[in-house]
């Protein structure tokens, strides 16, 4: 059998390692040590980078899109509204933007126009320039 898990424990919870730790002693489970991070005050997990101050997006994704260029095609559309998707939680009004981008895989509307180039000028400039998202507070 493979098994897969990710512990992220965020804050200053040293203590609370010791309980993870023998849990996973407890039931067998082993750690890869070259897989395992300890006392990181930053760490890249799918695509964002997550500290003590919240949740953004991984630098090296934003400089991708802010590189993505006029799409050709269908594809290229599709691809950029795919990886700019993953972050619309960090965009405002998401789908005000995105409209006429959608509009256009609509079937024979792949027309690229003016309002098309705004749209996505647009949406590169929301994502790339979000805020930092804070996390949550388990204590309140």
């Amino acid at each position: 059998m493979i098994y897969y898990c990710t512990i992220n424990l965020g804050g200053n919870i040293w203590s609370t390692w010791g309980q993870v730790l023998g849990t996973l002693k407890q039931h067998r489970w082993v750690a890869n040590r070259k897989k395992c991070e300890f006392g990181k005050v930053q760490i890249r997990y799918l695509g964002h980078n997550i500290y003590e101050k919240g949740v953004e997006m991984d630098t090296e994704k934003v400089e991708v899109v802010r590189g993505w260029t006029k799409p050709g095609n269908l594809k290229a559309l599709r691809g950029f509204l795919g990886l700019t998707g993953y972050y619309r939680i960090f965009a405002r009004d998401n789908g005000k933007i995105t409209h006429p981008l959608t509009e256009l895989l609509k079937k024979g509307n792949f027309i690229w126009l003016d309002t098309a180039r705004a749209a996505m000028e647009k949406r590169k400039e929301a994502i790339t320039t979000s805020p930092i998202l804070a996390l949550p507070d388990f204590n309140q």
